[in-house]
């Protein structure tokens, strides 16, 4: 009679809910990748120590820009590059948001800029011409290597690694829907959609959608807002690009009141440091949330 007892008990508890089964629903990752404001180097066009090349006033003002377009978004984790610039970028986003608890930026080594160690000092100009120079030669692009600097495996194997374990962190989540911002560079962020483009499945992604719009050099301050869809279990991952290359709340108006021209920047598509972006026009301009 006591064993009906516990099998009639435990049957009422699963009856109302008293106890209760993982979920299975899908977990939705919005990833609102950033590259970060204009910093000293691209003003310089010199590439400086990384640690060394802080955000300018202008690229303080773009951040809170963005901060003010996203202030509705309710991030639920955020990440930066450890460098001051993608960092602080990262830190006045947040500063500006009415709907995010989450305040605290997690540093993140993985999402750093390519470690261009062996041009440092050198100017942005002299960057390109090394590499066009390495390109003649039947080099692509990709598979360009500058002495005593990081190599393309390094780098892409770090990328992987970090949106790798993002995912699956937001696989077992208690929440059903994750809205992550991560700061980080031109050159990162670049490779990151040219590796979701062409490599999807090293980041256990089964169906993507690609958008080679989004594989070119991002403006300071502008995003791509990516949509993943993970199931919990048996199931494939799919993600797309909900929205690439989002940059209106830095068109328009200009921070010193100055409109200037901003040059091809398809002519520096290979260095952070060597792309003007908006250093010389320094526009600014409040957007509505994507």
């Amino acid at each position: 009679m006591h064993n009906c007892r516990q099998t009639q008990t435990k049957l009422q508890r699963l009856t109302f809910g008293q106890l209760t089964m993982p979920s299975t629903e899908n977990v939705t990752l919005t990833l609102y990748l950033v590259r970060h404001g204009e910093c000293q180097g691209n003003v310089a066009q010199v590439a400086l120590e990384p640690f060394a090349d802080p955000l300018t006033d202008v690229g303080r003002a773009q951040a809170k820009l963005l901060g003010e377009c996203l202030q509705d978004v309710e991030f639920t984790r955020a990440y930066a590059s450890d460098y001051p610039r993608t960092f602080e970028t990262a830190k006045i986003i947040l500063e500006q948001s009415k709907a995010t608890k989450v305040k605290t930026v997690n540093p993140e080594k993985r999402i750093r800029e390519r470690d261009y160690t062996g041009l440092l000092g050198k100017r942005a100009a002299d960057c390109i011409d090394m590499m066009m120079g390495m390109m003649r030669t039947g080099t692509k692009y990709l598979e360009c290597q500058i002495p005593n600097s990081e190599t393309t495996t390094q780098f892409e194997d770090r990328i992987i690694n970090f949106l790798s374990e993002l995912i699956q962190e937001c696989k077992t989540s208690q929440n059903s829907e994750e809205t992550v911002l991560a700061v980080a560079h031109g050159l990162t962020n670049q490779r990151l959609m040219i590796l979701l483009n062409n490599r999807a499945q090293d980041f256990g992604i089964e169906k993507w959608t690609r958008n080679l719009f989004s594989e070119k050099l991002m403006r300071n301050t502008t995003f791509h807002k990516i949509v993943f869809e993970i199931p919990r279990i048996w199931s494939e991952i799919s993600a797309h690009v909900a929205y690439p290359h989002s940059e209106k709340h830095v068109e328009g108006n200009t921070a010193k009141s100055v409109e200037k021209n901003v040059r091809d920047q398809d002519n520096y598509a290979f260095l952070d440091n060597a792309d003007l972006i908006y250093a010389e026009s320094e526009t600014v301009h409040y957007c509505k949330p994507v």
